[in-house]
């Protein structure tokens, strides 16, 4: 209707054509009139409009993630889905999920039952993949509540960093050491100041002090035997025993902590202590209080974790060691298949010893490393674990295995005034999903 009433307008100005009165406006109806027939026409975008939507349904089993596909697209997308994390997520860098081909118009949800850790801010947003092209929705910003397959959550309980705990040592100076007696946490400020940590109450208290005290260059290595937990350090040359909340003395050490540069692994089996070392390694017999050499290991060590009476150690080179107090042997068991940082955290559960390194993050684009991998002794197979739940570089850090989980203490940039305590079930991982 509209176009035929327009034609006779025009045949109607033809007549007046000759005139010069008329003779511009007819040209400028005309450009009007075909400019409007081509914006008439339905609107064909080669690539898809995508939106991102609020994810529903957020509890402790995961979120449900929905989106709505406002244009398709001339090209099919060979692929719909998710990206998420707790920076701007990308699919080579991020969390995904992917869905059914070639949806058209219409809505995308699907339930996220892993990759989610409780008490953490995620960005997610929608995508569509079409012609080796990637096209991203609006980034949504939400608060998780954790998820059936993930580990990770952050303890409601912080640990206050502040003068109360640490003294006169300087933020960025003071140093913790965790340790656990499978019941407690504990945690050793280098300036002597000890803490209990108890997972049933996520609530730390105060406890009797280390008999010396340290700077801001103390080390500590820990031996747990039972409920009996032995300590030495640098700046002592005793052996200390530390019991029912009260310390005591429980014999010299034969040797000095500063010669070795490096790190010592504790192992306890059938009541004797054994200290670990490639400067030199004892087993201690609290109950004669006799020293006996052992084997050294061959190469430097940067961390590890003892399983069924052996230490599992790793190299520069990220080989494991096994030391075997049996036979006081040492062999190469594994390597680590992960990228190796700044510093490493390692503990056991089950038939399977973890290795995972923090710091760093700075110098490495790629977020699928950061991350917790475990190694089961029986198989002889790495697993891969998920990601940290944040980035953390480790200028202060402590961890400790208690309760059948993983307690890390972190100092974020973001707030040097406290520590953030994350929590890590090993049980709840069931296998990554891409």
């Amino acid at each position: 209707m509209i176009y035929s009433i327009t034609i006779n307008f025009l045949l109607e100005l033809e007549l007046c054509y000759n005139t010069m009165k008329y003779k511009l406006l007819y040209i400028l109806l005309i450009l009007f009139f075909f400019s409007g027939c081509k914006d008439a026409e339905p609107d064909q975008r080669d690539l898809a409009i995508i939106r991102t939507q609020i994810p529903k349904d957020v509890d402790e089993t995961g979120a449900t993630f929905e989106a709505e596909i406002i244009v398709p697209g001339k090209s099919p997308a060979t692929a719909y889905g998710f990206v998420w994390g707790i920076e701007d997520p990308t699919i080579e860098n991020s969390d995904k999920i992917s869905l059914a081909e070639n949806l058209g118009s219409g809505k995308i949800s699907y339930r996220i039952d892993h990759a989610l850790a409780g008490g953490i801010k995620y960005k997610i947003r929608a995508f569509a993949m079409s012609e080796n092209k990637i096209i991203y929705g609006n980034t949504i910003s939400f608060m998780s509540k954790g998820s059936t397959h993930n580990g990770w959550s952050i303890v409601k309980s912080v640990l206050p960093y502040t003068s109360t705990w640490i003294g006169s040592n300087s933020v960025w100076e003071t140093l913790s050491y965790g340790c656990s007696d499978n019941e407690f946490g504990y945690v050793l400020y280098n300036n002597a100041e000890m803490l209990r940590f108890d997972p049933s109450t996520n609530e730390f208290s105060r406890l009797n002090n280390y008999p010396v005290i340290g700077n801001e260059y103390t080390k500590f290595t820990a031996v747990v035997s039972g409920k009996t937990q032995y300590y030495f350090s640098n700046i002592s040359a005793k052996l200390y025993r530390f019991q029912d909340g009260e310390w005591s003395i429980q014999s010299p050490i034969p040797f000095q902590y500063w010669r070795s540069n490096g790190y010592f692994q504790g192992l306890s089996v059938n009541n004797n202590i054994y200290i670990l070392s490639p400067y030199v390694s004892y087993m201690y017999d609290p109950k004669t209080d006799i020293w006996f050499k052992k084997a050294i290991c061959p190469v430097d060590l940067v961390g590890g974790t003892t399983l069924n009476g052996k230490a599992y150690v790793m190299d520069s080179g990220k080989n494991i060691w096994e030391y075997n107090a049996g036979n006081d042997t040492w062999i190469i068991k594994t390597k680590f298949p992960g990228i190796k940082y700044t510093g490493l955290l390692s503990f056991s559960y089950r038939n399977e010893i973890y290795f995972g390194f923090y710091g760093g993050y700075k110098n490495h684009s790629n977020l699928n490393d950061y991350r917790l991998w475990s190694y089961n002794i029986v198989s002889d197979k790495w697993q891969m674990l998920e990601k940290f739940p944040f980035i953390f570089t480790g200028d202060d850090f402590f961890n400790f295995f208690t309760k059948n989980n993983l307690y890390i203490g972190v100092v974020m940039r973001e707030s040097t005034s406290s520590y953030t305590i994350l929590k890590y079930d090993p049980s709840k991982f069931n296998g990554l999903t891409e």
